[in-house]
């Protein structure tokens, strides 16, 4: 989301430790099943289920941006 509709900076990014990772590196790093991707500029990831996508948005906010 990013900080006003003409800004691309994010509010909150993904964090740092999952910045362009994939697969089975990013679900081993996050710890949370399902990986599929994390940009490089970690403004936006992705998870094979909704469970997961949450689970990555609940541990993205509980960290620093």
């Amino acid at each position: 989301m990013p900080t006003d509709p003409d800004s691309f900076t994010c509010r909150w990014p993904l964090p740092l430790a999952w910045a362009g990772m994939r697969d089975a590196d990013l679900s081993a790093t996050s710890g949370i099943p399902g990986g599929i991707f994390v940009h490089a500029s970690r403004f936006i990831g992705g998870n094979k289920t909704r469970e997961g996508a949450i689970a990555m948005a609940v541990a993205s906010l509980e960290g620093s941006p």
